[in-house]
């Protein structure tokens, strides 16, 4: 990371530590206790891999001594379309303490969940092109994200892993715009949530946003 930094003196660099939910216990908290002894170099803590089948609540202590250390937490949650994906991010939000929560895209289907998560400030990572490919909407045009900001909640706009989805995040805005989900005006407030919702120190990130 500080070969990085040096190389690239324009960008800054903060690790998030991701548990795989196909972790036993004890590894995951083997795994955890490792980026808390670590937590100068991992600034949070992901939980991601497949909700299906594991769902969050066997993770809640993990992620409780992991905030108890200092270390910011995101989740992902509401990914997959289950009958407990909204509540799903609920529970990430509640009881695992998390303050974003990536995709969360299913809790289209609960406007109460929909309200909880606006509620408490938590901003939602959303990669509409990722959700689209994986068969989740039909058409890109057809995305909750203009419906999540539409109702007041948080959203960053995201490529998901651009080595498998195949897409820039600039090639990610022009399809917001192009499918009449987001403005331009939009993607820069999106943007504006991204750096206020970022876990590096406000005076690193106030560094390089002066200087974009």
């Amino acid at each position: 990371m500080k070969k990085a930094t040096q190389l690239y003196t324009n960008i800054a660099v903060g690790l998030i530590g991701i548990i795989d939910r196909n972790l036993n216990i004890e590894k995951a908290e083997k795994l955890m206790d490792f980026y808390i002894s670590n937590k100068d170099t991992f600034i949070g803590v992901d939980l991601a891999n497949d909700e299906t089948k594991y769902p969050p609540e066997p993770f809640i202590p993990l992620f409780q001594k992991a905030k108890s250390h200092g270390l910011q937490v995101t989740i992902h949650s509401g990914e997959s379309p289950i009958p407990t994906a909204a509540e799903n991010v609920r529970t990430s939000i509640s009881k695992l303490g998390a303050t974003r929560i990536g995709h969360g895209i299913m809790i289209h289907e609960s406007e109460e969940i929909m309200k909880f998560v606006k509620d408490s400030n938590v901003v939602l990572e959303v990669c509409p092109t990722g959700n689209w490919l994986v068969g989740l909407f039909p058409t890109l045009k057809e995305h909750p994200i203009k419906k999540f900001k539409d109702f007041g909640i948080k959203v960053t706009v995201s490529t998901d892993d651009p080595g498998l989805i195949g897409i820039t995040l600039n090639e990610e805005y022009l399809r917001m715009v192009e499918n009449g989900l987001l403005t331009i005006e939009e993607l820069e407030e999106s943007n504006t949530v991204a750096y206020q919702s970022s876990f590096l120190p406000e005076e690193v990130k106030r560094k390089y946003w002066n200087n974009t």
